[in-house]
């Protein structure tokens, strides 16, 4: 629960919608070296890394382009792709986020009818295993039920005054009584039968 309050549009939503979230996470291992995240290709996740440090760098397009005529495995691939251009750009670690903005911005358009996975963002850079990395990921499928489930549209993950506001009014038609719901610590374990490995 604390990790999701540190992303930004997740900051102000109320601990039911937190709770929902939760339930759709699931348990990933990276190995080192394996690209998690590669240039060209569209982002359907995002992940909260527990543990293990992550590399971000961009590629030029021809580099990548060979790379991927010229490899096979995924270290081949990261190696081709580090030409003398490159540089790392930033590092993740114990506790970072990755995917998030993109993500959570397909995920609440003007109108839900525009939720499309053929509009999911384009990764324009590659993001490595500098180590071995464990986390949580939460898949663009798995969004979009929670969006679907929880009828968030684009308030429910507003960072605004007024949109929280709003939020904190719409989602009394849920509950009988007060709204207080009890701060206790969740456990962001996935849901039973789910099967955390990444293809």
């Amino acid at each position: 629960m604390s990790m999701l309050k540190k992303v930004r549009r997740l900051k102000h939503m109320d601990e039911r919608g937190l709770r929902l979230i939760c339930q759709y996470l699931k348990p990933v291992t990276y190995t080192e070296k394996k690209i998690a995240f590669r240039m060209g290709e569209p982002l359907d996740s995002m992940l909260f890394i527990m543990e293990g440090i992550m590399l971000i760098y961009p590629t030029s397009t021809t580099t990548a382009a060979a790379a991927v005529a010229n490899t096979t495995t995924d270290y081949e691939v990261g190696r081709a792709n580090i030409g003398s251009s490159s540089t790392i750009r930033c590092s993740l670690e114990n506790g970072d986020v990755y995917g998030d903005e993109q993500l959570l911005s397909w995920a609440s358009p003007p109108d839900m009818s525009d939720i499309s996975y053929a509009k999911l963002p384009i990764l324009t850079e590659n993001v490595k295993c500098h180590s071995e990395v464990e986390g949580f990921v939460l898949t663009a499928k798995d969004l979009k039920n929670v969006v679907s489930e929880y009828k968030l549209q684009g308030k429910y993950i507003n960072t605004t005054v007024d949109l929280v506001v709003e939020v904190d009014r719409s989602t009394t038609s849920f509950s009988r009584g007060p709204s207080t719901i009890p701060r206790n610590r969740i456990n962001p374990s996935p849901r039973p039968g789910t099967d955390g490995a990444r293809g």
